[in-house]
């Protein structure tokens, strides 16, 4: 774990850290944090945490289908894997896009990418959670725009797929 101080960083103000320890029930271990136009944005080892009006959400690494961190217009965009979009403004990123990238990168254990035709994708991951004291790990797949995984011919390929890979690892 000895990488992940590289993110420290300035330590959040201390409203911020009372905030995160009234919703954790504990003190938070901080890796990076920014300010966003309505609250802030924080990494910590098994998720990010955003922080508006309405309150805190927690955002699991592992459960980050996909991101990318726009520094000319400063918003990060991620989608989980139910598929919903979500966007921050971050007015001050200082070192937190580096850190979302390296932690939803890190719950990638395999992933594969599956041709369906006609330039259409989707992706087959094995994802870990990185809670400590856990060995949950999950089989997702990650369509591309205009994939529909209930598509018959689709779902029949990704099943095949799927199968191969879980035979690969031994697990079918």
């Amino acid at each position: 774990m000895g990488g992940m101080a590289l993110f420290s960083g300035p330590r959040p103000d201390r409203d911020l850290l009372d905030s995160l320890t009234a919703q954790l029930g504990r003190r938070p271990r901080v890796l990076a944090w920014a300010a966003t136009d309505d609250g802030y944005v924080v990494g910590l080892a098994d998720r990010m945490l955003v922080r508006d009006a309405s309150g805190w959400q927690a955002y699991p690494w592992h459960r980050i289908a996909t991101g990318k961190w726009d520094g000319g217009s400063s918003l990060l965009v991620w989608v989980d894997t139910d598929g919903c979009e979500h966007t921050v403004a971050l007015s001050a990123p200082a070192l937190f896009p580096d850190l979302f990238n390296e932690r939803v990168s890190a719950s990638v254990v395999f992933a594969r990418r599956v041709d369906l035709g006609d330039g259409r994708h989707a992706t087959i991951a094995l994802r870990r959670n990185l809670a400590g004291g856990t060995d949950e790990a999950d089989w997702q797949v990650t369509p591309s725009p205009g994939v529909d995984l209930d598509e018959p011919a689709v779902s029949a390929r990704i099943d095949q797929e799927l199968a191969a890979v879980q035979s690969d690892f031994g697990i079918a």
